[in-house]
């Protein structure tokens, strides 16, 4: 524990016929250092927790996503995720509490990989999540020739959208049906 001790000696004696007999009595006092923990992101789940300096911090309740498409995959100390994560996707503690005061988590999203049509290089996104795997997935070289079709209209939540660029040598078709997708309050029809 991350604590403050305090000793103190207390010397007492009694007599006794054949001389003083010495007692020594020692008192000691413990502060631990505890904060108070609120999570931010999502919907439902634990909304605080209260932690201890240099322990693990205690099971929550994950929040449920704030859209489908989206898991719960963290609870991080800073908002786009590069910080410190303390929490798992299934709101256990991870580590030991490091921070010194009382703390904001925020949680953070893994996005749903999208199904594919039986031809078995398209993909059909239905969701927000679906569309932001796609992304990261194009981005990272996990898939390099694929098609895209949206089975619905897509809302996606405020700063999530992320571009889809995709790399030299790398070939994609995209075909929205008829849907749209929404981005910070503006549709486009495709």
């Amino acid at each position: 524990l991350h604590c403050l001790v305090f000793v103190a000696l207390w010397e007492s004696y009694l007599y006794h016929t054949g001389g003083r007999i010495w007692i020594y009595t020692y008192w000691q006092l413990v502060f631990c250092f505890v904060y108070t923990v609120t999570f931010s992101g999502g919907t439902g789940g634990s909304t605080s927790v209260t932690v201890t300096y240099d322990q693990t911090p205690p099971q929550i309740t994950p929040p449920s996503p704030p859209t489908t498409g989206f898991s719960f995959k963290s609870y991080n100390t800073e908002k786009n995720g590069s910080g410190i994560d303390y929490y798992d996707g299934n709101g256990v503690g991870v580590g030991t509490w490091k921070e010194s005061n009382n703390t904001t988590l925020y949680a953070q999203w893994d996005y749903e990989e999208p199904s594919k049509a039986n031809d078995g290089t398209t993909y059909q996104i239905s969701n927000a999540g679906n569309l932001l795997w796609i992304s990261e997935a194009l981005m990272a070289g996990t898939i390099t020739k694929f098609n895209i079709e949206l089975t619905a209209d897509i809302v996606v939540p405020e700063g999530e959208w992320k571009t889809i660029d995709v790399p030299d040598g790398n070939s994609c078709t995209f075909d929205g049906k008829g849907h749209s997708i929404t981005l910070n309050g503006a549709s486009v029809g495709l």
